[in-house]
């Protein structure tokens, strides 16, 4: 090996190392990333899912109103409208139809 090719070994080594650790650093980046839009979509999913188990329990107090009210029509589709948010919940999760509500 030549004198001039001996010098160029070190900076060869070195830039690939270089080229590594940007390499590294961008996945570790990347997966960084990754990680934070998952839990942002699970946050928005959890959301969703509270809203909708929110409107399920609400419906539920309506038809009660309503009942109380002797309004059997209304009772009706209020029952209808809250057993239909909770056929939506259980359809993604049935493991959800196990969790205790606090309804008062």
């Amino acid at each position: 090996m030549s004198k001039t090719e001996l010098e160029q070994v070190p900076q060869a080594a070195s830039a690939n190392c270089n080229s590594e650790e940007q390499n590294t650093s961008n996945s570790a980046a990347k997966l960084q990333q990754s990680e934070v839009h998952h839990e942002q979509a699970i946050s928005e999913l959890e959301k969703r899912l509270v809203r909708e188990a929110v409107s399920a329990i609400e419906e539920t107090k309506q038809a009660i109103a309503e009942i109380d009210k002797n309004d059997k029509e209304l009772a009706i589709k209020a029952i209808e409208r809250a057993v239909g948010e909770l056929e939506i919940i259980l359809a993604r999760d049935p493991d959800l139809a196990l969790l205790p509500t606090d309804y008062a």
